[in-house]
C-alpha cells in the first residue's frame, strides 16, 4: 500500500461517510440528490453518524459478545458484576465495532484510517450549529495517532516524544429541512507549506440516504480534490490528486461501490498518474468485484518501483473467494477466524469510564500568531513548523466561559529523570509471557518465555542487523543456560512495562540457584520527575555507568568504572528547579550537543547506599545490586534527540504541572486450552482506548494461518480480553477495573480453493471507474476562524448554539 501522507488525506473522503445514519430515502432512489430551491437550515435538524471503519463483508458471532464478566480471567479480588451496572452506565453505551481484515480490502486500510479521522470531526453533532462563523462551521483537531494502521509490525505505546499529532480541520456540516433532503459536508485541511508531502485536500460530500439492513454503506457521493500548499498556507494550483465515491442502489437491489482516485505520478517519480479504483457489488447474501491498490517492489539492484495491483473477489454468506494480482486464488472460510482487538475501555465498579489527566491543548503566540497544540504526558506537540523555546508563555485552552484561561510557562529541561520502583511476582506468574533479552554471541536480540511445565527458559526467536532487526522464529527452540558467572537474567518485556531481572546466584553462598515457578521476578515502574519535587533526594550515588559530562563530546558519556568499590564512586545532586542532574561540582549532566545519547546507570539515594554492599564483603558496594535491593532508584538519560528532553509546564509559583502515567494493572489468565494458562498479564492503561502489554503473534495477512514473524507478516494480540475481564491495580491492590473491547478485527482463514468453487463462487474482473466521474469540488478559500477548536481528539468541547 501507498503510504504518501497526501494519500492519506485525500482517501479522507473515500467511504468517509460509508457508515452514516442520516435521513432515509426510498431505497429505488439510485443516487443522491441536491436541493433545487434555496434550504433553511435549522439547528434541530438530525445530523449525520460516522462509522468509524468499513469492512468489504460483515463479522461473524464475536468471542467477546454475551460474555458475563471475568470469563477467562480469575477475580483477583471481590468480583465486579457488569450486569449490575445501570442501563446508562458508560460501559453499556460504550459499544463493541467488529469489521474484518481481507487482503484485497487492504487498499481501504487508509480509506479505514481517514475514516477514524472523520469520526473525530463528530460533524454530526455540529450539522446547522452556530459557533460564529456561520451555521455548521467549525474547527476540528483530529489526534493522528490514534488512527495508526492495526497490524503489520509490533504495535504499542511510543514513549519518544508527544504522544498525539495533531492536524487542523475547518468543516462545514449543513443540512436542510425535509425528511429526504441530503446531508452535505465540505472540508479543507492544509499540510503546513514547505513540507515533504504537503497538500491542500478539500472535499464535497452529498449523502442522500444513511445506511440500512439491505444497505450498510448508505447513498452518497464524495468528490475530492489534493493540491500544492502556498507559501501562505492557501490552496493551489498544482493538482496532486482528484478523485470520488459513490455509492448507487443496485439492480439486484443491493448496493454499487465505486472508488477513484488518481495521483500524479511526478511526485513519486513517475512519468504517469498512479490510480486506486473500486468497483464492487453487495447484499447481504452475496457480492462480487474487483478492487486495484499500489504495491511496491524492489529489485535486485535496489530499484523500487510503483504499480497498480487489482483483486478480483466474490463471496456468499459461507466463503469469500479471492484472485491475486499474480492470479493466485485464495478461498476463506466466514466461519473460521482470527479475532482481534485494537482498543480497550476501562471502567470502575459502577461502569464509569477510567480518566487518567494525560494532558491537555494549549495555544501560543509564535512569529506573531496564535498556534495551538498539545501538552501531556508524553512531551508537547505544536502546529508543523512551530518551534517553543525554554520560558515561552502558553495558555491552557478552556471552552467553558465561566472557567478563567489559565497561563503556564513552558518548561524544558535537556534530560529526563525516572523513577523506578520494585515490583516483584514469580516465574509461573509470567509464564509463555515473551521476553527480549541482549544475546552477546549473536550480537542482537533473543526473545525468551519461561516454560512452567519444564522450569526453564526457552529461546525461540533472534533479531538483529542481518534480520532487520525483525523477529526470526528459531526452526528448534533451545532451552537457555547460564554460566556461573551470571548473577541475573535481565530482561524487557512490553507486558511487564519495561525492564526486568530474574537472580541467578545465591551472592551470600555464590552457588546458583536452582529455579522453579516460585522463584522471584523483579521489574520497576517508571514515572517521570517534574520541576519542584521536593521528595527527590538532594544526594544521589552511582556506581555504574555513571554519566561523565567532560566526556559527551568525545562519545563516551561515562566514567571508566573500577573494582573494587570501596566507596560510592560518583556523587550527584538533584536541582529540582532546573529539573536537571549535576555533578557534585555542580557541572550539569547535559549531553544535548552531543552526538549520540547518554543513559546512566542506577541512582541511589545516598542514604541507603549501604544497603548495596556486597554479601560476601561488606567493605565493598556492588552497585548492580540496586536492581534487585532498591525499593526505588533513578535513571538519567540525556541527549541531542527530543526524546532525550524533558518537556513540561511550569505554574506561576514555579511548581511543574503533573501529567499521570499509563496506569499498571494485571489479571491472571485462566484458560486450560492456552499456553498463557495461569499466566499473570501485566498490563499499562493509557486513557480510554489504550491498553497496551498483551503479547502477539505473526499471521498470513493473506491466508490468516500462523507464520513466522517478518516485515511481511501480520503482527495480532494473541489474546483477547473478554468483556467483563476483571483487572487490578498494580500498585493499590483495592482498586479493581473492568475492561471492554471496543474496535475488534476478525481475519479469515484459508480452506481448500475447491470449497469456494463447489460452493458456486466464481471470479472475474469488474469494470472499474475513470476520471469521467470526477468533479472539482471548488470549494473556494477555507472560512476563517480565529478561535479554538470545537472538537479535539474526537471530543466536543464548545456546544454550537
Amino acid at each position: 500500500m501507498l503510504h504518501k501522507k497526501s494519500l492519506l488525506l485525500i482517501l479522507l473522503a473515500f467511504i468517509a461517510l460509508l457508515g452514516v445514519e442520516s435521513c432515509k430515502k426510498k431505497s429505488s432512489d439510485s443516487d443522491t440528490t441536491t436541493a433545487t430551491t434555496t434550504p433553511t437550515y435549522p439547528t434541530t435538524v438530525t445530523g449525520v453518524a460516522l462509522s468509524s471503519k468499513v469492512s468489504v463483508v460483515d463479522p461473524k458471532d464475536s468471542k467477546v459478545q454475551a460474555q458475563t464478566f471475568n470469563v477467562g480471567f480469575t477475580e483477583l479480588q471481590a468480583a465486579i458484576d457488569v450486569n449490575a451496572f445501570a442501563a446508562d452506565a458508560e460501559y453499556n453505551k460504550d459499544q463493541t465495532e467488529i469489521f474484518v481484515h481481507e487482503k484485497s480490502a487492504e487498499g481501504l486500510n487508509t480509506v479505514n484510517m481517514i475514516l477514524c479521522y472523520m469520526g473525530q470531526l463528530k460533524f454530526a453533532d455540529a450539522t446547522n450549529k452556530e459557533y460564529g462563523y456561520g451555521a455548521g462551521i467549525y474547527r476540528a483537531q483530529v489526534d493522528e495517532q490514534k488512527c495508526e494502521s492495526k497490524g503489520g509490525a509490533e504495535k504499542g505505546k511510543s514513549k519518544g516524544g508527544g504522544g498525539v499529532t495533531y492536524t487542523d480541520w475547518i468543516v462545514k456540516s449543513l443540512r436542510a429541512a425535509g425528511t429526504d433532503t441530503p446531508q452535505e459536508v465540505n472540508f479543507w485541511r492544509a499540510d503546513a507549506p514547505g513540507g515533504e508531502d504537503s497538500q491542500y485536500i478539500t472535499g464535497k460530500l452529498s449523502i442522500a440516504a444513511g445506511p440500512s439492513a439491505t444497505n450498510p454503506f448508505g447513498l452518497f457521493t464524495l468528490q475530492f480534490k489534493g493540491t500544492n500548499v502556498n507559501a501562505d498556507g492557501t490552496e493551489g494550483t498544482s493538482v496532486l490528486m482528484k478523485g470520488y465515491i459513490t455509492t448507487k442502489t443496485a439492480s439486484n437491489g443491493g448496493v454499487d461501490i465505486t472508488y477513484f482516485n488518481e495521483m500524479d505520478g511526478a511526485q513519486f517519480g513517475l512519468s504517469t498518474p498512479l490510480h486506486e479504483k473500486v468497483a464492487f457489488n453487495w447484499t447481504k447474501a452475496a457480492g462480487s468485484g474487483t478492487t486495484t491498490g499500489i504495491e511496491g517492489s524492489q529489485a535486485a539492484d535496489g530499484t523500487f518501483t510503483l504499480k497498480e495491483a487489482p483483486f478480483n473477489f466474490a463471496f456468499n454468506d459461507a466463503y469469500f473467494y479471492r484472485e491475486n494480482p499474480d492470479a493466485t486464488k485464495v478461498c476463506l472460510d466466514r466461519n473460521s477466524f482470527n479475532e482481534m482487538a485494537w482498543a480497550y475501555g476501562m471502567y470502575d465498579s459502577a461502569g464509569k469510564r477510567v480518566s487518567i489527566n494525560s494532558g491537555f491543548p494549549i495555544k501560543a503566540s509564535s512569529g506573531g500568531k496564535e498556534v495551538n497544540g498539545y501538552v501531556g504526558y508524553w512531551g508537547l506537540w505544536v502546529e508543523d513548523g512551530v518551534k517553543l523555546s525554554n520560558g515561552d508563555t502558553v495558555t491552557k485552552v478552556s471552552w467553558d466561559p465561566n472557567v478563567a484561561e489559565v497561563n503556564y510557562k513552558l518548561f524544558i529541561a535537556n534530560g529526563r529523570l525516572e523513577k523506578k520502583t520494585k515490583v516483584t511476582t514469580t516465574l509461573a506468574d509470567i509464564a509463555n509471557i515473551p521476553l527480549s533479552a541482549y544475546d552477546f554471541s549473536a550480537g542482537g536480540e533473543s526473545r525468551v518465555h519461561w516454560d512452567n511445565s519444564k522450569s526453564v527458559f526457552v529461546k525461540d526467536a533472534t533479531r538483529s542487523e542481518s534480520t532487520n532487526w525483525v523477529w526470526k522464529d528459531l526452526a528448534t527452540p533451545v532451552n537457555l543456560t547460564f554460566s556461573s558467572n551470571d548473577f541475573a537474567f535481565f530482561f524487557y518485556s512490553q507486558a511487564l512495562g519495561g525492564d526486568g531481572m530474574v537472580k541467578l546466584i545465591n551472592e551470600a553462598t555464590n552457588t546458583a540457584l536452582t529455579l522453579s515457578g516460585t522463584s522471584s521476578v523483579i521489574f520497576h515502574t517508571s514515572d517521570l520527575v517534574y520541576p519542584g519535587d521536593t521528595t527527590i533526594p538532594s544526594s544521589l550515588v552511582c556506581f555504574e555507568n555513571c554519566p561523565d559530562p567532560s566526556s559527551f563530546a568525545s562519545g563516551s558519556g561515562t566514567f571508566t568504572t573500577t573494582y573494587p568499590q570501596t566507596a560510592p564512586t560518583h556523587t550527584y545532586t538533584w536541582d529540582s528547579t532546573t529539573n536537571m542532574l549535576k555533578t557534585s561540582t555542580g557541572t550539569a549532566v547535559d549531553a544535548s550537543a552531543a552526538k549520540s545519547s547518554s543513559w546512566s546507570g542506577a541512582l541511589v539515594d545516598s542514604s541507603t547506599a549501604s544497603t548495596l554492599k556486597c554479601p560476601w564483603d561488606s567493605t565493598q558496594y556492588c552497585g548492580f545490586l540496586a536492581w534487585e535491593k532498591a525499593t526505588t532508584f533513578y535513571t538519567w538519560s540525556t541527549g541531542p534527540e527530543d526524546w532525550n528532553r524533558f518537556t513540561a509546564l511550569t505554574d506561576t509559583a514555579g511548581k511543574g504541572v503533573a501529567f499521570d502515567e499509563p496506569l499498571m494493572v494485571k489479571a491472571k489468565y485462566v484458560n486450560t486450552a492456552s499456553k498463557y494458562n495461569g499466566t499473570t498479564f501485566y498490563l499499562e492503561y493509557g486513557g480510554f482506548g489504550n491498553l497496551w502489554g498483551l503479547p502477539t503473534k505473526c499471521v498470513d495477512p493473506s491466508s490468516g494461518n500462523d507464520t513466522s514473524c517478518s516485515e511481511d507478516a501480520f503482527w495480532i494480540p494473541e489474546v483477547i480480553l473478554k468483556n467483563g475481564t476483571q483487572v487490578t491495580d498494580v500498585v493499590d491492590a483495592t482498586k479493581e477495573y473492568v475492561v471492554k473491547a471496543l474496535e475488534m478485527e476478525q481475519q479469515m482463514k484459508s480452506v481448500a480453493e475447491s470449497t469456494c468453487t463447489g460452493a458456486g463462487l466464481t471470479l472475474s474482473a469488474a469494470t472499474l471507474p475513470d476520471i469521467s466521474g470526477w468533479t472539482d469540488p471548488a470549494l473556494g478559500t477555507a472560512p476563517s476562524i480565529t478561535g479554538v477548536a470545537a472538537v479535539v481528539g474526537g471530543e466536543i468541547k464548545v456546544a454550537g448554539k
